[in-house]
């Protein structure tokens, strides 16, 4: 919460200050040198893709920062100057001869800290894992997962890539793979050394993110590569409430088959059943409504949510025996 804080008061400061509020270096020119160059909200790929550039497409890189996920670069659009987000630096081509990006500043004879640039200036050194020793970054293996280039995935873990390696949002590439449709990728990282049960920074598993999207072939190979199927998240919620409260029946069916435990109550006391319970009720008293309003637009997506939770709330309560 306090990294999006941040970022909220630095896009603040973008908006209403221009560019000055960026780097004091002027900005430099530069081109796109991939097909498609995703455009993130956050200096991280877990922050969300605003938009793709195309190649060749023009760009002024603002500033420029180091994280533990590789260098990136401030862009905004070269006419407006209006900021597009942040991207992979390695992904440009750059107008003219690049400046070197200078290291930390000796900060010892300075009695009080330098005022923050936007995005932070200094290096920011990654810590030792093993991509140190790769040819590529952990934020290219992290486009190559989300793009669910299987090949390109697999090629960079046998060239050094860390599958356990956090992203500096604290997530994780086996959990952003179990919200994927592709199974096979779960497969590879398993393979290569993920370790299946590694929480992200709030305590979610690779089983959890999956159970909650509803990913029925995700779930099974998790589970057969050995994942808790009672594991829980900082709020104590587990894969059955995850799945329960998002009303994925085939998913709360095939982990009530391997062991997963109903009676587990989250940080507020609740069940799974008893979570089932009030959401259901919730979908129903919303379908009448509805009717009542003749919203006829509404009224079959209403039907499918409230069929698909009382499928749970079926599956739940018989596996209690009621």
């Amino acid at each position: 919460m306090v990294q999006r804080f941040i970022f909220a008061l630095q896009i603040g400061a973008i908006l209403f200050l221009g560019p000055a509020a960026l780097a004091a270096d002027p900005p430099e020119p530069a081109t796109v040198r991939i097909g498609a160059l995703p455009v993130y909200a956050g200096p991280s790929v877990t922050s969300g893709i605003v938009k793709f550039l195309r190649k060749e497409e023009a760009v002024e890189v603002q500033s420029e920062f180091f994280n533990r996920e590789g260098k990136w670069c401030a862009i905004a659009e070269p006419s407006r100057k209006t900021p597009l987000g942040f991207v992979n630096c390695e992904a440009l081509l750059f107008s003219r001869p690049r400046r070197q990006t200078p290291p930390p500043r000796e900060e010892t004879r300075i009695p009080s800290p330098p005022k923050p640039a936007w995005p932070l200036a200094r290096h920011i050194p990654p810590e030792p894992r093993r991509e140190r020793d790769s040819p590529h970054s952990f934020a290219e293996f992290l486009q190559a997962l989300w793009k669910e280039d299987l090949a390109r995935v697999e090629n960079m873990i046998k060239e050094g890539i860390d599958p356990n390696a956090k992203t500096s949002l604290g997530n994780r590439p086996l959990v952003i793979a179990a919200k994927k449709r592709n199974a096979a990728l779960l497969e590879i990282l398993i393979a290569s050394g993920a370790k299946v049960d590694a929480p992200d920074r709030n305590g979610l598993t690779a089983l959890m993110a999956a159970a909650s999207m509803g990913l029925t072939q995700n779930v099974r190979v998790l589970i057969s590569a050995g994942a808790n199927v009672n594991a829980r998240d900082e709020k104590r919620a587990t894969p059955l409430i995850w799945a329960a409260i998002s009303g994925h029946p085939q998913v709360v069916e095939v982990l009530l088959a391997h062991g997963a435990d109903g009676r587990i109550k989250n940080k507020d006391g609740l069940t799974a059943l008893v979570l089932s319970k009030r959401i259901t009720a919730g979908h129903k008293k919303s379908l009448a409504e509805a009717e009542e309003a003749n919203r006829k637009e509404d009224l079959p997506e209403l039907r499918k949510t409230l069929e698909r939770h009382e499928a749970v709330l079926r599956l739940l309560s018989e596996s209690e025996g009621g």
